[in-house]
């Protein structure tokens, strides 16, 4: 038997109440939810094509961007070729693939920060 939603906002709230560790492993949440403002320049054809090919199905510009990357993310090919890299990164360092990524956000941020300070 499926337990029915909760429909009240009483419902609701013992429903959250009951459940306080959902979504979270040891505290923290499984997924990260959080919004970030990705940005950058491509060609002007590039742009319009998406505006088009996003257009004929009704997508904001946020929703065609989050498609473009999450097909990006996806791809066998990209997938392939980020775990040969971080493996080779990993060995030739001697550090664990997780220290590797941790390193390569690193990257992001120091450039970001040297940004924020040349301004």
């Amino acid at each position: 038997m499926v337990k029915a939603k909760p429909q009240t906002q009483a419902e609701v709230a013992e429903d959250v109440k009951n459940h306080p560790d959902r979504g979270l492993v040891s505290g923290v949440p499984i997924v990260r939810m959080e919004k970030r403002t990705f940005s950058g320049q491509v060609s002007d054809e590039l742009y319009r094509q998406a505006l088009i090919v996003g257009g004929t199905m009704g997508l904001t510009k946020d929703e065609i961007l989050t498609i473009a990357l999450s097909k990006f993310a996806s791809d066998p090919g990209y997938q392939a070729l980020k775990n040969a890299s971080l493996q080779v990164k990993a060995e030739k360092h001697g550090l664990s693939i997780r220290q590797v990524i941790g390193k390569i956000f690193g990257v992001y941020k120091a450039i970001t920060r040297s940004e924020k300070l040349e301004k």
